[in-house]
């Protein structure tokens, strides 16, 4: 069974997610005030929440390239809390407000992206699931940036621009189609997946070309239902296998617990 993967180079990754993390300034540089206070499809979350968000983890994977017992702190506290571990920075920033918060992501997505270039090669990356290889934690840097800022637009009521980072998501999404099933207290799938994405005029394979399990559809929908920024019936993704048609339930390519998803 033949296995197909994407083929990518650090750099570029690097261009790429500096080139979405701009964006996402520039939005936010249009904003007014009160802009920062209207509420996404993320129940509870305000723009400003998100931004928060994006911003403090940043910082979290910084903290795991440079000074890895404060990163195990901080996984610690997310892994025992009792209460939602979401609460202590979203607080924070509620009360710093819009200025720190936009200062705060452009600093230390400034300040991680360089810590991704000084990054010796071989680096393994510890984050709240299994240590990644660099290039994977850049990647998984890139979906927080892409499916985090889909809420943005979607809370100011805005269409976005095609990201071509999105093959980068398809093949995360690809990649944790085990772990969905696992954060899900699911079986593990004994069958492989593929995907068959139409992206413009062509068509994306990723995976095991002779998957039982197959999933067909636009690039951007895959990207949305793995990110949990949309229900899979909102979006015209086929699936093929009781397998993959379980995952359009649950697919999750983070790695933190389980989300709620979008109804």
């Amino acid at each position: 069974m033949t296995l197909k993967t994407l083929s990518y180079d650090t750099e570029t990754l690097i261009e790429d997610i500096s080139n979405l993390g701009n964006k996402i300034y520039n939005l936010l540089e249009s904003l007014d005030k009160k802009d920062w206070f209207k509420t996404t499809f993320a129940e509870g979350w305000t723009i400003l929440d998100t931004v928060g968000h994006l911003a403090f983890f940043d910082k979290v994977m910084q903290s795991s390239l440079k000074d890895h017992v404060d990163f195990e702190k901080i996984k610690s506290t997310f892994m025992t809390s009792s209460e939602d571990p979401m609460k202590i920075h979203l607080d924070y920033y509620r009360l710093k407000g819009p200025e720190i918060t936009q200062f705060d992501f452009k600093e230390n997505s400034n300040n991680l992206l360089g810590s991704f270039l000084n990054c010796p090669d071989g680096t393994l990356v510890d984050w709240f699931g299994p240590a990644m290889k660099l290039d994977t934690a850049i990647i998984s840097r890139i979906m927080e940036y892409w499916a985090h800022s889909q809420d943005i637009y979607d809370g100011l009521n805005l269409l976005r621009e095609r990201e071509k980072s999105l093959i980068y998501i398809a093949e995360l999404g690809v990649k944790t189609f085990k772990w969905s099933f696992f954060i899900s207290g699911l079986e593990e799938p004994k069958e492989k997946l593929l995907v068959n994405l139409t992206d413009n005029d062509r068509v994306v394979s990723i995976g095991h070309t002779e998957a039982v399990n197959i999933i067909e559809g636009p690039l951007e929908d895959f990207c949305l239902l793995v990110t949990q920024r949309r229900n899979r019936r909102n979006l015209s993704l086929t699936a093929y296998g009781k397998e993959a048609d379980t995952f359009l339930d649950i697919a999750q390519c983070f790695a933190g617990s389980k989300g709620s998803g979008r109804s």
